[in-house]
């Protein structure tokens, strides 16, 4: 059975309107917009960064430098961003499938960056 997609990664330069195009999507479709920074994501307290991944059923949510969260993984990374990067992962896994209110768009100027493993999801 074939099912919409529940993710759509922005790609562009700096400036060129990825975030409004995002909230003109969330306008159009009468929705709650969230727009979340991979900054608002991190935190310096374990642990705090997982909680706040967990969000609650929304229509759109938009991550904006999505690269600066989860870029390629690598040996030298430290363990607390593998964590956030994990459940990260986890939690984009589950709104594929279980919240089906749930719609992510994330933006970067450098889609090369990412981990292939947010590439698929």
């Amino acid at each position: 059975k074939r099912k919409p997609c529940s993710t759509v990664l922005l790609y562009g330069s700096p400036g060129t309107g990825k975030s409004h195009l995002a909230k003109a999507i969330a306008t159009e479709c009468k929705s709650t917009f969230i727009s979340i920074s991979s900054s608002d994501l991190l935190s310096i307290w374990f642990g705090e960064a997982e909680k706040k991944e967990q969000l609650t059923r929304v229509t759109i949510v938009f991550i904006d430098e999505i690269d600066a969260l989860c870029g390629q993984r690598n040996y030298t990374e430290s363990e607390s961003s593998r964590r956030v990067k994990t459940e990260f992962l986890v939690q984009m896994q589950r709104v594929g499938t279980n919240n089906a209110g749930v719609f992510v768009l994330a933006a970067t100027n450098i889609p090369w960056a990412l981990d292939t493993a947010i590439r698929r999801r």
